[in-house]
């Protein structure tokens, strides 16, 4: 009798086809030429603050780090991370089943930082959202300060710092103790940058889904081949990559990069006035 009620069950095979393989390898080619010259330009590596521009003005109101020193931090995170994945795949000649996702997705989530810094429409708001993160970050370094056996009065200290810079300036009427999440931060960049596919969010939550071993993210997206039959219950099936989508996630961060270095660019180094600014999003 209990077999009455056994599922039926199909062979869900998801394979890539040829073509889209094909087409996959096309865009992580151009990707990577793409990252090789943002390399070899070394504009990642900064450009000088111009006094009168928008990143001289917000430096001088976040003393402890710097609006220029947080974004450069972002920038060399992602470089590193995009340039990783380049160099491991084209080293070793094959893919990961989804070791790469979770490398794109630190690429996405520091690029996407640093636009959100940048692109508060006036300074008291950029300003806020600088002190927002030394804020934020504070309990994670409270925590590891404590597991290394470090100082217990430091991060106390750094908290101390924070209130001082942020009663002193043009965000002292915000609260800086409402950081948002990195879901929202996505989605303020995406409604920036106007993506008419995927969105940075969604490759960021692709990526998400791999790092933190979601078995029905993973069977959804990537490609499987049932290889035999178990029993009535299951099967075994051989889980792969799927390149056309480890293109797109890595072309989406590819973007978050250059559209990142451009606005860090015009900051730092374009005059800017009073009037010359408007409110954004939080």
């Amino acid at each position: 009798m209990a077999h009455e009620y056994m599922p039926e069950h199909v062979r869900l095979d998801s394979p890539e086809s040829s073509e889209e393989e094909r087409q996959g390898r096309l865009v992580l080619e151009v990707a990577f030429d793409r990252v090789t010259q943002l390399i070899e330009s070394e504009r990642y590596l900064g450009f000088t603050v111009v006094e009168g521009s928008q990143l001289w003005g917000d430096d001088r109101h976040t003393p402890y780090n710097p609006v220029s020193y947080q974004v450069a931090w972002y920038a060399m995170v992602a470089i590193d991370h995009l340039r990783f994945v380049r160099d491991s795949l084209i080293a070793r000649g094959e893919f990961a089943v989804m070791a790469e996702y979770t490398v794109v997705r630190s690429a996405i989530e520091a690029c996407g930082y640093g636009y959100w810094l940048l692109m508060g429409g006036t300074q008291a708001k950029r300003v806020q959202n600088s002190l927002r993160i030394g804020w934020d970050s504070i309990s994670d370094v409270e925590s590891l300060l404590g597991a290394t056996g470090g100082p217990a009065d430091g991060a106390s200290r750094v908290r101390d710092r924070l209130k001082e810079i942020h009663s002193a300036g043009p965000a002292r009427h915000a609260s800086i103790e409402n950081m948002p999440t990195v879901t929202r931060i996505l989605q303020l960049t995406d409604s920036s940058m106007k993506f008419t596919r995927m969105t940075g969010l969604e490759a960021w939550r692709i990526c998400s889904g791999m790092a933190h071993s979601n078995t029905p993210v993973a069977i959804a997206l990537l490609e499987h081949q049932q290889v035999e039959r178990v029993d009535t219950i299951g099967a075994v099936s051989r889980l792969t990559n799927r390149i056309g989508l480890l293109a797109t996630v890595y072309e989406i961060a590819t973007i978050y990069l250059e559209r990142f270095l451009d606005l860090w660019e015009a900051a730092a180094t374009t005059s800017v006035t009073r009037s010359s600014t408007r409110s954004r999003q939080q």
